[in-house]
């Protein structure tokens, strides 16, 4: 049985977060039509990332992964680093964008199922967290 989770290390400019995630796949998911990209949406990683404090130090980030790892005791997916390729805040400022723009989607969805609220639910948080925040 696959259990699908890793160790994620995700860079933004100068900075790393780390979390174990399951089903990492859906960090390139978007509710908007309802499909995968190539590269990593904004709104999925405020969603995993948000709760997680940063270090400007990648061997901490590594230690840090690794210690995860001994914690989990097994992680299908291992370590991966994400280098999302842009500062944290521009992943703000594009997540709160596409957050509000699957709402929408979401919203107009009658046949909503679900996961569809939960990822609404999600996105709302989102929201809440980051869209009044100061820079």
């Amino acid at each position: 049985m696959s259990v699908d989770n890793g160790i994620y290390i995700l860079k933004t400019g100068k900075e790393y977060r780390v979390k174990h995630i399951s089903a990492a796949d859906n960090l390139y998911w978007s509710n908007v039509g309802k499909t995968c990209s190539s590269s990593l949406n904004p709104a999925r990683i405020l969603e995993e990332f948000g709760d997680c404090k940063s270090t400007r130090d990648a061997e901490m980030a590594i230690k840090i992964a690794f210690n995860l790892v001994k914690d989990r005791g097994y992680v299908e997916c291992g370590t991966q680093i994400l280098n999302a390729n842009c500062f944290w805040d521009k992943i703000v400022e594009d997540g709160v964008r596409i957050a509000e723009e699957e709402i929408t989607y979401l919203n107009g969805d009658y046949d909503v199922m679900d996961w569809e609220k939960y990822a609404k639910e999600r996105l709302e948080q989102v929201l809440f967290t980051y869209k009044n925040k100061k820079k």
